[in-house]
């Protein structure tokens, strides 16, 4: 079963605050992409305006 989008980047960011690291949008985005993830139109993720989008969602 497919974990939906905020989700995912929640669980990834309790991941990295419990392991005092940090990822760029742009480290985010391959990941995503990686992982099958893409952004509402369908395409992929390249680390600019739409995964700061995402983050930004994920915490309201």
């Amino acid at each position: 079963m497919e974990i939906e989008k905020k989700e995912y980047i929640r669980r990834l960011s309790n991941f990295l605050v419990e392991n005092e690291t940090k990822m760029t949008g742009k480290n985010l985005a391959d990941h995503l992409n990686w992982n099958g993830y893409r952004t509402n139109s369908g395409n992929k993720y390249i680390g600019e305006r739409g995964i700061y989008t995402l983050i930004h969602s994920v915490y309201n």
